[in-house]
């Protein structure tokens, strides 16, 4: 029998694991999305990475998938299907007869296999049996290397990167110190010319060392060149590698690696754990299978990953102006993929982290600033010019209306417009808004990009009568332009076709497949959320509409050419929600239910297509909620069920708020819900938080009968389980936990347990061990995430059905314990014995009928200690 001192220590240590390595980031699964196609149509392709980072981290620790048997990088993009970065790819090998291979040669050590991982953590086997782990702190990535035989060699290669450079070179500075610099790369054909600095240390000195040029040896301490290489021998079981980058210079990558306070590797991933779990718990999921879950947190760490922090330790970074900044106020961000996350990505992530949204988006505004409009696709410095329309003014209006409103939102509008209404404007060497003067004079321009601007337009409007509410001086003119503008989109509708449509300058209609960006008409036919009931009426009204719709959901996976539903693009995204607007909310769940059925699966092909930097991931965390963010620069989101029983979004703010599946959808035609509307109603009383929380109540007679005791309303009003049973004690009820309470995955337990016990309704049974009972299950619970609360044994002067025991005095001993290892352990206390008690530690005889059971004001006394004591729940804070 364990002492009480024993369980205590047992249990802490438990809680202190269970918070190291934390309940979200355990259920990410890395491989998921994993599959990629070099060459080829890569259209089905997540090209997600199954290696390390940190959240919106600077670096990465992983396998370059356009290059796997190079090694692992420190700079790659999750779900681009481009090549890109990956400059000087680490590789490790058991040493071969003493020899060093090549770098060129050093492939031959295969692909590195996954053999386990988590968020900002992975762990791999290559061929000859050497293992790599990887973790990553916000700067610096973790890999440590173990050998076969005591000895190895590694790699570092940029004539192995992922796309190629301009020029590069590599020094060692001491036998455990070395630095690299690349410049050049592209990006999907555009050039991306940005120079990357890379620290190196290890944790053990090399023995010797060798560098390359071309392929061949060169004697020196330094190679230099486009294919410039290094391999380092190593008389030692094993390496830890740290590594960090910077864009601004070396003495500023070595700034960064001295950054990170973890010595080691499993402090290290202490720390990234600890990050993705706060960063994952943003949004809370309950009910549902594990697999569920497991899907759905991979997805959410997906849309977590980008934009990446690209500002160094002391706030340096480079502008894409080719000049060096220094901000000690706010990070800076680059990594921006806009035209796809606009939709999806950006609006989550302000309103789950509206204060790093707003970072974000500042960084926007200062590279605009930089280099005179605002970039589309931005990947370290470069404005890339990847893809059309002009996104990045959406994503600033949609992340302002969904909470992220702390940037300089008149320098935002200032490129807003300017791009809107100048002509040739360029970031950098990219038009901001090609044939604007075409669009401007014409009110159309090609089909595809002529609907991207009538949704910037109409978001840049939002933008300015929201963000500008009170400036008497402000140009309300160019708004109100703006805002007829995005109604021109009728320009290209045909009514013999009754499709949009692309037509030439003059007017005339041009094909119907024409002028399509990575689509047909059929998806871009419902790319006009900001005037969806304007064009269901057009096009023939509501049945109309219902048809057409039909019709497109027949398939779900349609190529760039193939009409139909393509759940794998950007375009089609808000589809399914369009359904509500036609009077078939429940068409918007089955056709959901379909796509997340037949289109996502739990498994590195398990993407419909490219993650696009999380956007594919916002689209699966947003379906989920059972909401759509659906009009550019506005905080209009449309409803379907959601996919759990209850999600709750804890944003940064402090705000909390739940959408549960039981209940109806409500807004205006019960469809429709504006995300002020939502917080709005999250702003209610403790008494209408905690019924609207799921809360289950394990117990014996005493909590089964309260549910049917009329005098309170408690188990009627609320979401509250009733697991008590008559008669259970302490073994009872660890029985059943898993059926009665673990499996409803409540975000509450409470736990009233011991008085058959104390009767000895299984027999005599030790103080001690009706505690270790009561402790296994606050620990069990806990370890799937749910809050505890503790209840005293209420009072009981005498049980009738075992006269011979004595309650009076072990209820109040065990009273006593409880309440100290509720003290202990930071939970919650609900303390009846002490409301109910007479002087003689007997229940008050105006509570009782027999002694031991509640009668009508006995449960409402005790609904007054529960509600005041429930109060101080985490979850309800």
């Amino acid at each position: 029998m364990k002492s009480r001192s024993t369980i205590a220590c047992l249990i802490l240590t438990l809680l202190a694991s269970s918070y190291v390595y934390g309940q979200f980031a355990e259920k990410v699964n890395p491989l998921l999305g994993n599959v990629h196609v070099i060459g080829g149509d890569g259209v089905a392709c997540g090209y997600t990475y199954s290696g390390a980072t940190y959240p919106f981290g600077m670096v990465q620790a992983t396998p370059t998938f356009f290059q796997p048997e190079a090694g692992f990088v420190t700079s790659q993009l999750s779900g681009a299907g481009c090549s890109h970065m990956g400059h000087f790819p680490l590789l490790a090998s058991s040493q071969i007869k003493g020899k060093h291979l090549t770098p060129y040669r050093s492939g031959l050590n295969g692909i590195p296999q996954y053999i386990e991982g988590e968020a900002g953590y992975a762990h791999y086997v290559l061929s000859d049996g050497t293992t790599v782990r990887v973790t990553a702190t916000e700067r610096v990535a973790y890999l440590e290397t173990s050998f076969v035989d005591s000895a190895g060699v590694i790699y570092i290669g940029s004539g192995f990167n992922s796309s190629k450079v301009d020029d590069s070179w590599i020094r060692v500075l001491d036998s455990k110190r070395v630095s690299a610099y690349a410049r050049g790369g592209e990006f999907c054909g555009s050039p991306t010319p940005y120079p990357i600095y890379i620290a190196m240390e290890f944790d053990v000195p090399a023995s010797n060392y060798t560098f390359w040029k071309d392929d061949k040896c060169v004697p020196q301490r330094r190679a230099k060149g486009k294919n410039a290489s290094l391999s380092l021998a190593f008389q030692e079981e094993g390496v830890l590698v740290r590594m960090a980058i910077s864009y601004v210079s070396e003495a500023q990558a070595w700034k960064n690696l001295s950054s990170s306070t973890a010595d080691d590797f499993d402090e290290a991933r202490a720390q990234n754990n600890k990050a993705w779990d706060a960063a994952l718990g943003s949004v809370e999921v309950f009910g549902g299978s594990n697999d569920d879950h497991e899907e759905f947190y991979s997805h959410l760490y997906h849309a977590l990953i980008h934009p990446n922090l690209v500002s160094d330790i002391d706030g340096q970074y480079l502008g894409g102006n080719g000049k060096v900044y220094q901000d000690t106020l706010r990070p800076h961000y680059s990594s921006f993929s806009v035209w796809d996350t606009y939709r999806t990505q950006g609006p989550l992530l302000a309103l789950l982290f509206p204060d790093k949204a707003s970072d974000m988006m500042q960084s926007l505004v200062d590279f605009a600033d930089q280099t005179s409009g605002l970039g589309r696709w931005i990947l370290a410095n470069v404005e890339t010019g990847i893809m059309q329309g002009d996104p990045t003014s959406i994503l600033i209006a949609s992340s302002y209306a969904f909470g992220a409103d702390d940037f300089d939102v008149l320098r935002a509008f200032y490129h807003m417009k300017n791009a809107a209404f100048t002509p040739r404007i360029r970031s950098q060497k990219v038009e901001v808004r090609p044939f604007l003067e075409e669009y401007m004079r014409d009110g159309h321009t090609f089909a595809s990009m002529a609907l991207e601007y009538y949704s910037a337009d109409h978001a840049i409007a939002q933008f300015a009568r929201d963000a500008f509410p009170t400036y008497e001086s402000f140009d309300y003119d160019a708004a109100s332009q703006l805002h007829v503008r995005a109604k021109n989109w009728k320009q290209l509708y045909n009514a013999e076709t009754t499709w949009l449509n692309s037509r030439y300058p003059n007017g005339q209609w041009k094909a119907q497949d024409h002028d399509w960006r990575e689509g047909t008409y059929s998806n871009y036919f419902w790319m006009v959320p900001h005037d969806l009931e304007s064009l269901i009426d057009t096009m023939g009204g509501k049945d109309a509409a219902h048809a057409r719709l039909d019709s497109l959901f027949t398939i779900l996976d349609a190529t760039y050419h193939e009409v139909g539903f393509a759940a794998g693009n950007e375009p089609d995204f808000q589809v399914p929600w369009i359904y509500n607007l036609v009077d078939c909310p429940s068409c918007v769940d089955e056709v959901i239910d379909r796509i997340m059925e037949e289109e996502y699966h739990l498994r590195p092909d398990g993407l419909p297509g490219n993650d696009d930097l999380g956007a594919m991931g916002a689209w699966y965390v947003w379906a989920s909620l059972g909401m759509y963010p659906m009009v550019p620069g506005e905080d209009v989101l449309f409803l379907s069920t959601p996919r759990f029983d209850s999600i709750t979004v804890n944003t940064n703010r402090g705000l909390s708020m739940t959408r549960y599946a039981s209940e109806p959808t409500f807004g205006r035609d019960s469809y429709i819900l504006s995300l002020s509307k939502w917080k709005q109603m999250s702003t209610i009383s403790t008494r209408e938080k905690l019924l609207a929380t799921r809360i289950a109540f394990m117990g014996n007679s005493i909590t089964e009968h309260w549910a049917n005791d009329r005098a309170t309303t408690l188990f009627y009003e609320g979401r509250w389980i009733n697991a008590g049973i008559s008669g259970h004690t302490t073994t009872d009820m660890i029985a059943r936990l898993d059926r009665d309470v673990l499996h409803y995955h409540p975000e509450v337990m409470v736990i009233c347990a011991g008085t058959n016990d104390v009767a000895g309704n299984d027999g005599y049974i030790t103080n001690e061990d009706i505690l270790q009972n009561i402790f296994s299950m606050v620990e069990r619970a806990q370890g799937q995430g749910i809050e505890v609360a503790i209840a005293s044994i209420p009072p009981t002067s005498e049980f009738v059905w075992a006269p011979n025991t004595k309650p009076k005095v072990r209820i109040p001993a065990l009273n006593k314990a409880l309440k100290a290892y509720a003290e202990q352990y930071n939970l919650v206390y609900i303390d009846y014995f002490e409301a109910m008690a007479d002087a003689d530690f007997g229940m008050k005889q105006e509570y009782t009928y027999d002694g031991c059971h509640p009668n009508a004001e006995g449960y409402r006394i005790m609904e007054e200690v529960l509600m005041e004591a429930l109060g101080h729940l985490q979850f309800i804070q």
